[in-house]
């Protein structure tokens, strides 16, 4: 009975101290570092490895790149301004590597991951007649050359690097008459990957062979869903389309029951994925669509889509713990519905903001595909949705705004004072759907598109900004060019840290709170009382409006587990006493 009594004690205490690691508490900053150079970089996807806790980042830069004391050139057309391939590793606090890939014309990296083997894998788009990866080459189909007045199309790969060294083992590319490009990967419990895309070639060729057709007409886009072993090569694949208008995914999720989730939206009457389709609200309107994928069978299981009056897309998602997924959406439609994969179920959601302006959503899915919840931020303004991330109870959602102040239920940010141009926000949200903190970023004048991980209490954000200088709370990085009249994007990596809680550190203070790794600034004066509006001013500072009876709830937790251990204790009496007769 001891033993029991001492295992039941101790999983009590447990979950009361890892309830204070979720995302309940904002996180704070641990580290910044820009990825620059001359006119334009962008970090584009960011990996952490679950095991080393190292991260790993792909992106585009335009003649020179520098991180730390590594550097790269791109080779440049003679036309100049073209982009290629980069893809680096962050490790104890430096760039262990950077490695670079591509042509003469616009290359790109789009997305990251690591597979089971320990590898990484990138996917992107490549314009160059001819794409180098380390040893391998990589030809364009469309050899078009590149002019002041002419380029070719590009083609969708993939590529593996070492992750010691930063060297290119294999490279892969799908071939087609038009433009093809990767957006997301996963790994794979094969030893590969999945990868998605888009493709507007009909059809899409591997190696000589035909892959898959177009479905829609006169070059308009469909998408691919290809699994790649740990040789390389395709062990399936499959196509989601819309066959009288485009389809385009941005988003891919495994899910903890091994089931592929893949989000976009679609343009026309409906989006297939054969058995299964979507039947849009609006056609001529994007809506936004969310396709299960069953590698054990090689089948689509459903579709489900978000759809209203006017445009709906679907920008990321991310699995969640039960087998479902997290959704990060937007809309313009004054009304919004998450329909159901039998087309008719659906849950409203209205548009807080002026006519003709646009909302972020947030939403849960099932993994049968039955929507779970949907909250939207409050915005006057035009808000832009980039990426979402799971974490332990809940999920870090990034954005962009122009609203002059933004709501997450009873939490907000206030916009910076540059009239023209968006900020960023970062927010938590609850597994339930309960917003728990918000965070105004900053950035103005380039949040076009930023991306996120999360691992192990900590956070991986990648993009690009063009002032002078951007700040990540006390943290602070330059431009490349933040002395010239006019600052060209460069990239950065941010991490952010999930493992402190914050409260009232100052031991003499009433509501001290002894477990707090970190001040908020609610310390009480003797007899005192501290309030906080719940507001974020853009300067990197979130708001914890909760965080003033944060040591109420600390104190009820604590009269909780006492009150639990001395029912446990007289249980334990009971059943000793009955033994005992």
């Amino acid at each position: 009975m001891r033993w029991r009594l001492a295992g039941t004690l101790t999983t009590i205490l447990l979950v009361s101290h890892l309830a204070g690691y979720t995302t309940a508490q904002p996180p704070i900053w641990a580290d910044a570092e820009a990825i620059s150079g001359w006119w334009g970089d962008s970090v584009n996807d960011v990996y952490i490895d679950t095991e080393s806790g190292e991260i790993y980042v792909v992106g585009a830069y335009r003649f020179d790149l520098h991180a730390g004391e590594l550097s790269l050139e791109a080779n440049q057309h003679e036309t100049g301004n073209t982009t290629d391939i980069f893809v680096g590793k962050w490790s104890d606090g430096d760039w262990a590597w950077l490695s670079t890939a591509g042509g003469p014309d616009d290359d790109w990296g789009a997305a990251i991951t690591i597979a089971t083997d320990g590898s990484v894998y990138v996917a992107g788009g490549f314009k160059s007649n001819t794409s180098v990866f380390g040893n391998f080459e990589l030809n364009n189909t469309d050899q078009t050359p590149r002019t002041l007045t002419t380029s070719p199309t590009s083609e969708a790969f993939v590529g593996k690097l070492d992750p010691t060294t930063g060297n290119w083992t294999w490279a892969y590319s799908f071939q087609g008459q038009s433009s093809d490009w990767a957006v997301a990967l996963e790994p794979a419990p094969s030893g590969g990957v999945f990868v998605v895309g888009n493709y507007a070639s009909d059809p899409i060729y591997d190696g000589g062979s035909s892959l898959m057709p177009g479905w829609a007409d006169g070059g308009l886009t469909d998408s691919f869903l290809v699994e790649f072993d740990s040789t390389g090569a395709i062990a399936s694949h499959a196509s989601l389309f819309d066959a009288d208008s485009s389809l385009e995914v941005h988003s891919m999720a495994l899910t903890s029951n091994g089931k592929v989730m893949v989000a976009g939206y679609f343009l026309g009457q409906a989006a297939y994925g054969v058995p299964n389709k979507t039947v849009n609200d609006s056609p001529g309107y994007s809506e936004g669509m969310i396709a299960s994928w069953d590698p054990s069978s090689n089948t689509w299981e459903w579709i489900a889509s978000i759809g209203g009056q006017n445009s709906e897309e679907i920008y990321s998602i991310d699995a969640d713990e039960t087998g479902g997924a997290y959704v990060l959406s937007r809309t313009s439609s004054r009304v919004t519905y998450s329909i159901d994969p039998d087309n008719s179920s659906r849950i409203s959601n209205t548009n807080t903001g002026l006519t003709g302006t646009t909302d972020v959503m947030v939403s849960k899915i099932s993994n049968e595909g039955k929507w779970q919840w949907t909250e939207s931020v409050s915005g006057a303004g035009n808000d832009d949705a980039h990426a979402i991330a799971s974490m332990s109870g809940g999920a870090i959602v990034l954005g962009g705004t122009a609203s002059l102040q933004l709501a997450f239920d009873t939490h907000s940010i206030l916009k910076s004072d540059d009239p023209l141009n968006m900020d960023l926000w970062m927010a938590g949200i609850s597994d339930n759907g309960i917003w728990e903190w918000a965070l105004g970023l900053g950035m103005a004048k380039w949040p076009e598109a930023t991306s996120l991980h999360h691992s192990n209490g900590k956070t991986a954000m990648g993009g690009s900004f063009s002032t002078t200088h951007a700040e990540f709370g006390n943290l602070t990085i330059q431009n490349w060019d933040n002395e010239s009249t006019y600052q060209w994007p460069d990239g950065f990596l941010a991490t952010l840290d999930h493992s402190h809680r914050s409260g009232c550190t100052d031991e003499n203070a009433p509501n001290f709170d002894a477990s707090a790794t970190i001040d908020d600034g609610t310390c009480q004066a003797d007899g005192g009382n501290s309030s906080t509006d719940g507001t974020s001013d853009g300067s990197g500072q979130g708001d914890d409006e909760d965080s003033g009876g944060g040591s109420i709830l600390g104190m009820i937790s604590a009269l909780l587990i006492v009150g639990l251990i001395g029912i446990i204790i007289f249980a334990s009496r009971n059943s000793e006493e009955s033994s005992d007769e």
